[in-house]
């Protein structure tokens, strides 16, 4: 399960979709800014994306979700 903009989608076919549609239409770089480990399950990794998109710079965080070991939920927020 992946989460973004309010929109979640579930399974291969729909991942692999959001991860071939998410951002295509833009031209921005990432930079790891922080990363925390809350518990044996979740992971916070914070990212700045910065180019040709309204504002121009964005803050967002990674909320990952683990299950033995394989990421089982994404959660990306501003």
């Amino acid at each position: 399960m992946v989460t973004d903009q309010g929109q979640t989608f579930r399974g291969t076919e729909e991942i692999l979709g959001f991860l071939r549609q998410a951002g295509s239409e833009l031209t921005y770089t990432t930079e790891l800014t922080g990363a925390r480990h809350l518990d044996d399950e979740h992971w916070v990794a914070i990212n700045r994306l910065e180019g040709d998109f309204p504002r121009g710079v964005a803050e967002l965080s990674y909320r990952f979700t683990l299950t033995d070991d394989l990421i089982a939920g994404l959660v990306i927020a501003p």
